[in-house]
């Protein structure tokens, strides 16, 4: 049976766990002062963990090149965004509170088998995502710390080391918040892909019954349920369009460091480095098609409002139709850096083709001259 909650319901355990989940019930353990005071400690802990990334280029200062600056900030740049992004949901758990009340009454479920199996294919769709990127952000964390311990380091990334700390709590500190940042990173991502999904079901859904409605009760069900579909795209948009944007200015830039890195590192380094470019790829393609999806569903509903069965209906049913179809008529856009650009495969494609350019003039740079 299709439900709404669990398509997110991966996220919500990956939030619990990481600490930033809260209830909507206030007598909950998760919004209990021991469960805030944990959500505190891992915040603190990974804002450290960022700090001494950071503090290692002041420490380098002296004989900094491009190759620790490389180090540092195609890693705890990607950090930074983990965090702010994980506050960026805390602040709006109310989306995925609505999924867990709102969403779950009989007008938001499927009818019939065959909206029943295309709410499947697309919660398998969101499924997939989710399984894609923890297992590949935790491959990520398993090769930085394998590679480390290949080279003899004591150190799994580079950082600043607090004096008189034993270099094996730091270790082990390092390879804690590591995961966590790859867990992060991935909860964030997933819940982003899993969101617009639940949009993408839910037009579907409106779609056929627009199609099927017979009478002026059916016309007033759909719109009340239209409406209610905006509400929740304006809670995910108030949540999209700051921090998706970011995730896509870090992406572009986390992709250009790491195809400098490929051509200085060892091959043991690929390991770590190939994974992870693909996942910051994987990041950019999932959001850019997804906004595509809901894109291209939201402009399906004039057109079923218009193959509904109004023909033979009164003029005030008929001008009601006339009215919704007008008010669908344009297309529904996920907006991203306050309104500039849109989550859609062709900025996808610009973003491809940007990188593309980026990588020949890196490559062109590192070219062996002729004598």
């Amino acid at each position: 049976d299709f439900n709404s909650v669990s398509i997110v319901e991966p996220n919500i355990i990956a939030l619990k766990w990481l600490g930033f989940w809260r209830s909507s019930n206030s007598d909950s353990f998760f919004n209990s002062k021991w469960y805030n005071t944990y959500t505190i400690v891992m915040l603190f802990f990974q804002t450290m963990f960022i700090v001494t990334g950071f503090w290692y280029l002041y420490d380098k200062r002296q004989n900094l090149n491009i190759e620790d600056i490389n180090s540092v900030m195609f890693i705890y740049s990607a950090n930074t965004i983990n965090v702010v992004m994980m506050v960026n949901i805390y602040f709006n758990i109310d989306m995925i509170h609505f999924i867990q009340s709102n969403m779950q009454a009989a007008a938001f479920q499927p009818k019939t088998s065959a909206e029943a199996a295309e709410s499947k294919k697309w919660k398998n769709t969101a499924r997939m995502f989710q399984k894609v990127f923890f297992i590949n952000n935790s491959i990520c964390a398993v090769m930085s710390l394998f590679i480390s311990l290949l080279n003899g380091n004591k150190l799994v990334l580079a950082a600043h080391v607090f004096p008189g700390l034993n270099w094996k709590v730091f270790f082990i500190y390092q390879v804690v918040m590591n995961t966590a940042g790859a867990q992060m990173c991935a909860t964030y991502v997933t819940l982003v892909t899993s969101l617009l999904i639940e949009i993408i079901i839910q037009f579907c859904l409106l779609e056929r019954s627009l199609q099927e409605m017979e009478d002026y009760e059916d016309l007033k069900t759909c719109i009340q349920w239209h409406l209610d579909i905006l509400v929740f795209i304006k809670k995910v948009q108030r949540f999209c369009g700051i921090g998706v944007s970011a995730v896509f200015a870090c992406g572009v830039f986390n992709i250009c460091t790491s195809l400098a890195l490929v051509i200085e590192v060892d091959h043991s380094e690929l390991l770590f480095l190939l994974p992870y470019l693909l996942a910051m790829v994987a990041i950019i393609y999932c959001h850019s098609w997804c906004g595509s999806e809901v894109t291209y569903q939201s402009d399906k509903l004039s057109y079923a409002i218009f193959s509904s069965k109004w023909i033979d209906s009164d003029t005030a049913y008929k001008k009601l139709i006339h009215i919704y179809i007008l008010l669908t008529k344009q297309p529904l856009v996920i907006r991203l850096g306050g309104g500039t650009f849109d989550a859609s495969l062709p900025v996808f494609v610009t973003v491809i083709n940007f990188l593309n350019d980026n990588q020949n003039r890196i490559f062109s740079v590192h070219a062996p001259t002729e004598v």
